[in-house]
């Protein structure tokens, strides 16, 4: 009889156990897409999100909103904030973005090496940098600098041309023009390595600010772009603003490369579960070359349609590309110490070619 009278007690802690964790609320994960409008990102988060909740039984899931939206929904009647989703994740008030290296280089300045001048032959080499033992070390470095825990690069744009109104073949072609672009800073050359603080930080680029005045033109940001010369930007990025409009022509200079990083809260991703950290971590890096592969063929799309709409590409002869590498040269040595020279060397040392580095 005693045996009997344990069975249904034994059951009944056993269905208990079995509702309570079913019950369970799931994880839940914001995932603020701060660069928008660009369809190649929205698809390889969209990947991601399905892919955590299914891999872990739904224990995860992820809510996608636009920078605009977030704000709307958890900061309404506050200023937009360029930095303000990444500062936000930082401080724990949402779990995840992603963020331009150029900012994400005022805690590990190494991380601006990636928008050097000219430093990558091209996108297969940029592959074994960004998944390799270089982009792997420099991911490392950022939880303790920030709070971040940096999961992948992705690209978010690629490699950057200048969209102008008049044409541009050689660096004295942009001499006195006023070029846009969205992380510039405009102070005097002895000011652009200023550290800032506060919500604002990481709102601008030294190597950006550095090539736009090596090459003679007046950099100039918040300003339309009815009102500048050009713009420094990626062709997929031009036709998705609609900027197209007013511009005539497009340089092929790929001279620098845009990058994001795939961050999240470093206090929250090492509160979950270690088996939740391990599909977290390769779902976020396998979204960050799926969004890389996906920025390339924007850009080749969007090419094509522009050209259909009128727009010409001027395409560089090898002693045009020279001169504009030639022009940029100062920057290295401006910002080389800062940014890194053996980093630097590191970089150019890696040989193109198909990528090979899996995780």
């Amino acid at each position: 009889m005693k045996n009997r009278a344990m069975k249904p007690s034994f059951f009944a802690a056993g269905a208990l156990f079995f509702c309570s964790f079913s019950a369970a609320e799931p994880i839940r994960v914001r995932w603020v897409l701060t660069h928008e409008p660009s369809k190649a990102v929205e698809e390889a988060a969209k990947d991601f999100a399905a892919k955590l909740e299914k891999e872990t039984a739904g224990g995860m899931r992820v809510e996608l909103l636009t920078r605009s939206e977030y704000w709307a929904k958890y900061k309404p009647g506050q200023p937009l904030g360029r930095n303000g989703v990444m500062q936000d994740v930082i401080a724990g008030n949402v779990e995840m973005c992603q963020a331009f290296s150029s900012s994400l280089g005022h805690y590990v300045p190494g991380l601006w090496a990636l928008n050097m001048p000219y430093l990558f032959k091209d996108y297969e080499q940029a592959e074994k940098v960004l998944e390799g033992p270089i982009g792997r070390g420099l991911l490392a470095k950022l939880a303790p600098n920030s709070g971040l825990k940096a999961l992948g690069i992705s690209y978010s744009g690629g490699l950057m041309v200048f969209a102008t109104k008049k044409p541009v073949h050689r660096p004295e072609d942009m001499k006195g023009m006023k070029l846009r672009g969205e992380n510039y800073r405009l102070q005097s050359e002895a000011q652009v390595l200023r550290p800032e603080e506060g919500e604002g930080r990481g709102a601008w680029n030294p190597v950006a600010t550095s090539i736009a005045r090596q090459l003679g033109a007046e950099p100039v940001t918040n300003v339309p772009l009815p009102r500048a010369d050009g713009v420094e930007i990626t062709t997929a990025r031009l036709e998705e603003r609609g900027e197209f409009r007013h511009v005539r022509y497009i340089t092929d200079t790929r001279h620098t490369l845009l990058t994001t990083i795939v961050v999240v809260n470093d206090k929250f991703f090492n509160s979950l579960p270690e088996n939740y950290q391990r599909t977290f971590e390769r779902l976020a890096f396998e979204a960050a070359r799926k969004e890389r592969q996906a920025s390339i063929a924007a850009n080749h799309e969007s090419r094509k349609k522009l050209e259909g709409l009128g727009i010409r590409f001027i395409e560089l002869s090898n002693d045009e590309r020279s001169s504009f590498e030639n022009a940029l040269q100062p920057v290295y040595q401006k910002l080389g110490s800062t940014v890194g020279q053996k980093l630097i060397d590191a970089i150019r040392q890696t040989p193109a070619g198909p990528t090979t580095a899996q995780r």
